[in-house]
């Protein structure tokens, strides 16, 4: 029960960069650049595996994950490639959007997710007693659920449903049903086993990263979510998976029951305080310039023969590291190898607080 078909349709617009990623055309540029010739994905182009990511990229999902597992395997790539006559890529960053979404699109169903597991989960927890057959004529049967092709649909609907969530629970003297992450991607495969739902396009598509600032304070979140609390670090590696099983386990923490909020709402604050975390990591610019120091990136690029951090115009982004990484990658390498100094390993944190470095434009702690 582990495989599914879905037809993508992941939209990304990144407003900050005038960039709109599909996970369609992520998937086409794996395949157009050779990148396929090792990292097999699983399936057509409607159908695709919950194996689809290898399992080192199934453990980073994030952009900065990713880039850290990218630029630490880099080498060994590089000489994969030369051994085969295979070009490098060439990767723009509208190119390194695309190909996130991509992952994202697949991440959303978590790649080890399992339909026969989620049913046992649904089980577990009781779900079955109202979303089985629509047996108490309010609860949605599992068979007919539109949000099992649409995270923030899935995100809004739970978010929604716990005000009478939390009156069934009280009526039947039941514990509220928590749910880990896993535990949500399995019962979304399980959705998704029903012949009605099995055949749904994905849909995945967020509004620009600006706009959704204003409905944070609209529908009361900024009460609680100030200071520490704050979305951004909260959201740092967050799939919306993870995002709805917080909000869904947050529910019956609540001294009110929640505000409802229509799905269309509920994208556009995921485009404020999910979207932009996930394109622009919450990074520590101090950090980063250690890392750039320890790493020895400050080597050539203050002072020496490689681009100057303080000199890059723009903004400076996970994406354009992506790029970077490709176009200058191999040159870096060689050049690295003749001064004798190795190839530096990067952690998720050090790309994350590198980025926000060379952001920053200082030179100087």
């Amino acid at each position: 029960m582990r495989s599914f078909t879905l037809a993508l349709m992941l939209v990304f617009p990144l407003a900050a960069a005038e960039i709109q990623a599909t996970a369609e055309r992520g998937k086409s540029i794996l395949q157009e650049q050779s990148c396929t010739k090792c990292h097999a994905i699983t399936g057509t182009a409607s159908t695709v595996s919950a194996d689809a990511l290898m399992r080192p990229l199934a453990r980073e999902y994030s952009p900065a994950g990713l880039v850290a597992t990218l630029w630490n395997h880099a080498p060994k790539m590089w000489g994969a490639m030369a051994a085969s006559n295979t070009a490098v890529p060439k990767i723009s960053e509208q190119d390194a959007a695309d190909v996130f979404t991509y992952f994202a699109s697949l991440r959303y169903f978590e790649p080890m997710g399992d339909a026969g597991r989620g049913l046992k989960t649904f089980h577990s927890k009781k779900c079955d007693g109202c979303h089985l057959k629509d047996s108490t004529g309010r609860a949605v049967a599992v068979s007919k659920w539109q949000s099992a092709s649409d995270p923030i649909a899935l995100v809004s609907a739970m978010w929604n449903h716990i005000p009478q969530m939390r009156e069934e629970m009280a009526k039947r003297g039941q514990k509220w049903p928590e749910l880990t992450a896993r535990d949500l991607s399995d019962v979304v495969l399980y959705a998704r086993s029903f012949p009605a739902n099995r055949n749904q396009t994905i849909r995945l598509e967020l509004p620009p990263l600006e706009g959704g600032d204003g409905l944070i304070e609209q529908w009361g979140c900024k009460t609680c979510h100030v200071g520490k609390n704050e979305f951004g670090p909260q959201m740092s590696r967050l799939t919306l998976t993870d995002v709805a099983a917080a909000l869904w386990n947050h529910g019956p923490k609540m001294v009110q029951n929640p505000t409802q909020i229509p799905a269309e709402e509920m994208r556009k604050l995921l485009g404020a305080v999910w979207a932009r975390q996930f394109v622009k990591p919450a990074g520590d610019a101090m950090k980063g310039r250690k890392v750039a120091e320890t790493k020895k990136c400050v080597t050539c690029h203050e002072g020496g023969s490689a681009p100057d951090f303080a000199a890059l115009q723009g903004k400076f982004t996970v994406l354009r590291l992506t790029s970077a990484l490709w176009a200058h990658g191999p040159n870096m390498l060689k050049q690295m190898t003749e001064k004798k100094i190795d190839w530096p390993r990067l952690t998720v944190v050090d790309v994350e607080n590198l980025v926000a470095y060379i952001d920053s434009g200082k030179r100087q702690p």
